[in-house]
């Protein structure tokens, strides 16, 4: 994978766990308008955020299964 490619991802999943934080903020909840964007934000980015974890996953597999 690109190095610019990895970076983007590696931000959007730390965008992603400030959301994540943010959703559970008694403050963000009892502001609906904020709550709302914040909720379209998260689903926008839960499923790049899973095939990221999974690629993840997948290389870790394959260095382990190389180094055999």
């Amino acid at each position: 994978m690109k190095d610019s490619i990895r970076a983007n991802l590696e931000s959007t999943r730390d965008r992603f766990e400030e959301v994540s934080g943010l959703l559970a903020d008694p403050d963000v909840i009892g502001d609906q308008n904020q709550f709302r964007e914040l909720s379209k934000e998260y689903a926008r980015l839960e499923p790049v955020m899973q095939l990221f974890k999974r690629y993840e996953e997948m290389s870790a597999d394959i260095t382990a299964a190389e180094e055999m």
